[in-house]
């Protein structure tokens, strides 16, 4: 079965005009510049390689547009549907940070001819591809796993491990703040934290006294 994002279309990639003649509201890009209810159809909307014919991003789904335009794409974003999935988006999903620029310059939707000319230009980031909880999940398993292999731990020790990761991310703050070295590690087992935390505190008292 052809994947519906082999068929999502660009300016550059295919001549979106005769896929649309004979159409009597024929398709255009800027519509993508459009917001509807501040959101950006650039965001969301892609273009397919069909008729009249588009793809929401947010709800996977196929919208067709018919001879009604950028009205069609306002109903829908306003729709209770769009602004389901829109809320389990938000919820269960994570949105990674990148820049959707490309070597040519291209935005994600295709670089208009009129402005071919003038060369790459810089373009905002977008939103990257979303990772669902269930993807992320598996991840960080897999991340679990290999941290054993690579220390030749036994795998008897991945349950406590698990929850160690659980309660020290509890406290994100001081966990940022931690850093341990092998002789550091070595140092602290044999004497104990209280040992080190008493020299950490008398060299600050040298450096600083009480006023």
């Amino acid at each position: 079965m052809v994947s519906i994002r082999t068929v999502i279309i660009s300016h550059s990639s295919v001549n979106v005009l005769e896929i649309v003649k004979q159409v009597k509201n024929p398709w255009r890009w800027e519509w993508l510049e459009k917001q509807v209810e501040g959101i950006y159809l650039r965001a969301i909307i892609r273009k397919l390689n069909k008729c009249v014919a588009c793809y929401c991003i947010v709800c996977s789904e196929e919208l067709a547009y018919g001879s009604r335009g950028f009205v069609a794409f306002t109903d829908h974003i306003k729709s209770s549907k769009h602004k389901s999935f829109l809320q389990t988006q938000k919820e269960h999903f994570a949105l990674r940070e990148r820049s959707d620029k490309k070597e040519n310059g291209e935005t994600p939707y295709g670089l208009p001819p009129a402005y071919a000319a003038f060369g790459p230009v810089a373009q905002e980031g977008f939103p990257q591809s979303l990772t669902s909880l269930g993807d992320r999940t598996v991840d960080l398993v897999t991340m679990l796993l290999r941290f054993l292999v690579e220390k030749s731990l036994p795998f008897a020790v991945a349950p406590d491990l698990l929850e160690l990761v659980k309660e020290m991310s509890k406290d994100r703050r001081a966990l940022n703040c931690i850093t341990m070295h092998q002789n550091a590690a070595l140092y602290k087992t044999r004497f104990g934290i209280s040992k080190t935390a008493k020299d950490a505190l008398f060299k600050d008292l040298q450096k600083e006294f009480f006023s």
